[in-house]
């Protein structure tokens, strides 16, 4: 598979999660409650799937190649995303810093985890576009037939050492069921593309 393509599915996965996460915050706000093992869950998706598994991709392996290129629009893009990674992980961490170690949310610390989950949604849609409409583009535009090759072979090595293909589908059983139990989707049908890729 096209590594770029790869990044662009997991773009939908993160996508479809984001979207069960901004309406589980809005059950949050409007009742002020939490479902413990869901607040848990979610966190665990975006560290180990969104941030090990695609950032990871994209910081080691593919922002490396595009730099070697030397153009100096890639690299102040290249910049800012990576910027915008670190921003993410320290939004994470405040998020999980709101659930306590059962994985509830105390009403103390439900405006903490809404305002945090809402910088978090908003913050990581618009770097999702940002790669979508930009670097991909530009990536399919100057890696080579060799670079390609080269990435999605890494890219299977990330999957696999990180977490191993039962993990990889773990991950995104977790998708399927967050983005069911928030309403993210109308059917389990409509999840039939969520699969791996690898």
């Amino acid at each position: 598979m096209d590594p770029i393509l790869v990044l662009t599915w997991e773009h939908e996965v993160i996508k479809l999660v984001l979207d069960a996460f901004r309406r589980a915050v809005a059950r949050l706000d409007a009742r002020g409650a939490f479902p413990a093992e869901d607040a848990g869950e979610f966190l665990q998706f975006f560290r180990q799937f969104a941030d090990r598994c695609h950032h990871a991709k994209e910081e080691d392996l593919l922002f490396p190649l595009l730099l070697e290129r030397d153009e100096i629009e890639t690299r102040e893009t290249i910049q800012c995303l990576f910027d915008e990674h670190v921003m993410l992980r320290n939004i994470i961490g405040k998020i999980s810093a709101a659930v306590d170690s059962e994985g509830s949310v105390e009403a103390e610390s439900a405006g903490v985890l809404a305002k945090n989950a809402g910088r978090y949604i908003e913050m990581l849609g618009s770097h999702i576009r940002k790669e979508s409409c930009i670097l991909f583009p530009t990536a399919d535009k100057i890696m080579t037939k060799s670079d390609v090759e080269s990435l999605r072979s890494a890219f299977n090595e990330v999957d696999m050492e990180e977490s191993g293909a039962y993990r990889y589908q773990a991950l995104l059983d977790s998708a399927k069921k967050l983005a069911s139990a928030y309403g993210a989707i109308e059917n389990d049908d409509d999840l039939s593309w969520l699969k791996p890729m690898m």
